[in-house]
């Protein structure tokens, strides 16, 4: 068992890096030419080695053949997942999969969330339309004030949704220029996020 002089994680023998924090290890074999560097193998168990570029894990090879596919899959919503899903024989492939399905996820976490807030504030607003009818002095403003309280918060609810679809949307497009350089970066404000890793 070899251990990283760093973090002093525990690693199988042959490790050339750290899985962890991506120390490159002592013992670990060296490039063969001076000016090029040691290629760290994609492995799924091995995701995540502390840095959000994954690009040096993938074959220049794997990357220049499944780029259109995984610029499809960002831009073309889920009929570019299933075709992605299709073609997961590539690491390159599955690891925009798994960005894309983050930011998939995310996006309808979000819109259940707007969904379940605008039925509780729709269901308060009625409570508290009902009260004011109920009361001893009817009063129609209460009522009005109530009904269009509600209202209100329920459209800032989904404009802020509307905020957070654009801001996913921009996170694709930086996703799709990353893939056109030939790039294996994380996703950006979904990439803290531990699922489908």
């Amino acid at each position: 068992m070899a251990v990283c002089p760093k973090c002093h994680t525990e690693l199988p023998d042959g490790c050339v890096f750290c899985v962890v924090c991506g120390t490159r290890l002592q013992g670990g074999p060296g490039p063969q030419n001076k000016g090029q560097r040691a290629r760290v193998h994609y492995d799924d168990a091995d995701y995540h080695s502390g840095s959000y570029d994954h690009t040096e894990a993938f074959e220049p090879r794997d990357i220049s053949e499944n780029k259109v596919i995984c610029m499809f899959m960002y831009l073309g919503g889920l009929i570019g997942l299933l075709w992605a899903y299709l073609s997961q024989q590539s690491a390159y492939v599955r690891f925009h999969l798994r960005q894309n399905m983050k930011l998939q996820v995310f996006n309808i976490v979000a819109f259940i969330v707007c969904c379940a807030l605008t039925m509780v504030v729709g269901f308060i607003g009625l409570i508290g339309g009902a009260l004011s009818l109920d009361s001893y002095y009817y009063n129609p403003n209460m009522l009005l004030a109530s009904a269009g309280g509600a209202g209100v918060f329920m459209m800032l609810i989904w404009v802020a949704y509307g905020c957070l679809w654009i801001t996913l949307y921009v996170v694709r497009v930086i996703c799709f220029f990353h893939i056109c350089s030939g790039k294996a970066i994380e996703a950006p404000i979904v990439r803290a996020f531990g699922f489908l890793r």
